[in-house]
């Protein structure tokens, strides 16, 4: 009997590993832990912070990244949506990406233009008119300042099975670029992708 039942725990775990060992997810990500062994087919926020890392470290490197006139860039960001079946909130890329090129020293971000453009701006200026404030404390028209670059992208994904239904290969894109606004061309974009590959089977999403 006591043979029987170390026979049936030895086939469990041998089980219970075989399982685990088929539903390892392999990524392209450096950043992800051991390699290959995290259980999702999701972005996670190493997956993040390796976009952003690698989306600026190119923009950085680019001359345009420069401004001209020796100051900082000023910059809005504007329209970088989800294109992917996952529910997320995109400020976890971009919130990233503002503090990683502030930190260069030569960025500055606006929050009076853009996808994260601040309600308070608009709202100041109409206390213009209002008898109830103190107009000397309400702020001043044509002070302002307005961007000179602004940041848009998308963050998209693609799913493929292989022909035996065995395995899928999930492909995630940070499709960035940067925009000077004052002549409408692109003097930076880039393309970080992403591919996580697994057993097609059901993952935490």
């Amino acid at each position: 009997m006591k043979l029987f039942k170390n026979i049936t725990i030895i086939f469990c775990v041998a089980l219970l590993m075989s399982g685990c060992a088929t539903n390892r997810v392999k990524s392209s990500n450096p950043l992800s832990q051991n390699g290959d062994d995290f259980q999702s087919m999701s972005l996670t926020s190493t997956d993040f912070q390796y976009a952003v890392e690698t989306a600026v470290k190119q923009f950085l490197e680019e001359p345009l990244s420069q401004n001209p006139d020796g100051g900082r860039w000023v910059v809005d960001i504007n329209d970088v949506i989800n294109d992917t079946p996952i529910m997320f909130d995109t400020s976890a890329v971009t919130s990233q990406l503002k503090r990683e090129l502030r930190m260069s020293g030569k960025f500055i971000f606006t929050a009076a233009t853009g996808q994260e453009r601040a309600k308070t701006i608009s709202q100041q200026r109409e206390l213009k008119n209002s008898k109830l404030f103190d107009q000397s404390t309400v702020a001043v028209n044509g002070t302002v300042v307005a961007p000179d670059l602004s940041i848009v992208g998308a963050i998209r994904s693609r799913n493929v099975r292989s022909p035996d239904g065995k395995k899928q290969n999930q492909t995630y894109a940070f499709d960035l670029s940067v925009v000077d606004i004052n002549s409408g061309l692109i003097i930076f974009e880039t393309y970080v992708t992403i591919d996580k590959i697994g057993a097609n089977k059901n993952f935490v999403w």
